[in-house]
């Protein structure tokens, strides 16, 4: 059974962060892969979430954001895991991926993405869908173990810059294609990952207008009802 290792970086936000924590605990009972997490901190309140929950951690300084994952991604590289499944504080994947994905990482592909994904608005459950025609988003993006190795220098590992708080999926999907390991994109016909959003984020609900609307049940279609409690007592929407 291959093993996945999800990973993110959290920050501030700590019921949002919670709800992730309930998705990766979800994920773990899937029938199909070992799932293991690690999130890199950078507040020492996060720790007990952390514990609660089972996932790995380690501290680093938040910014910049490009330093903070390549630390969190160094330390995830000392466990065993065949591929690292990539996710934010505020994103939730539905367990649908790894049927999605498993005949990827039958194949050996080193570089998964998803083509398209949720937006939901924290305040009120209004959620958008967003597809990409030529290129994959960040959440969800699987990293074989091997493309990984391919970013390990002197001082650890370096998927991103370490000098930039933005444009981290560009960079590292540039700096992985440098290296030899292109990506693929997988279409699914009703997303399987929300990007919940709130005002602490870098990019608002609102910042950019676009996507389409989406059902907001179809949205939580697949999650715990852990989950769907915990964003009801966000946005104020029924179960």
């Amino acid at each position: 059974m291959k093993k996945i290792m999800i990973f993110l970086a959290a920050w501030k936000r700590p019921e949002i962060t919670e709800i992730c924590f309930m998705g990766i605990e979800r994920m773990r009972d899937n029938r199909m892969f070992d799932v293991d997490a690690m999130a890199v901190i950078s507040e020492p309140s996060m720790i007990d979430l952390c514990y609660k929950y089972g996932i790995k951690w380690c501290m680093h300084e938040n910014l910049p954001l490009g330093k903070k994952k390549n630390y969190g991604l160094t330390q995830a590289m000392t466990h065993q895991f065949d591929y690292l499944l990539e996710i934010g504080s505020d994103d939730l994947v539905k367990n649908d991926i790894f049927e999605l994905y498993a005949p990827h990482f039958d194949a050996g592909k080193d570089v998964i993405g998803l083509s398209e994904f949720v937006m939901m608005n924290s305040v009120d459950g209004e959620c958008r869908k967003w597809s990409h025609d030529t290129g994959a988003f960040g959440v969800g993006r699987a990293i074989s173990r091997r493309a990984l190795d391919g970013m390990k220098l002197d001082e650890g590992y370096k998927l991103w810059d370490d000098t930039i708080n933005r444009g981290l999926d560009n960079n590292s999907n540039f700096r992985l294609a440098i290296a030899g390991f292109l990506g693929i994109r997988v279409h699914s016909d009703e997303p399987v990952a929300i990007d919940i959003k709130s005002d602490e984020n870098i990019h608002r609900y609102d910042f950019t207008p676009g996507g389409a609307p989406y059902d907001h049940g179809k949205a939580i279609s697949g999650l715990s009802y852990a989950e769907k409690c915990a964003l009801k007592s966000l946005s104020h929407v029924a179960v």
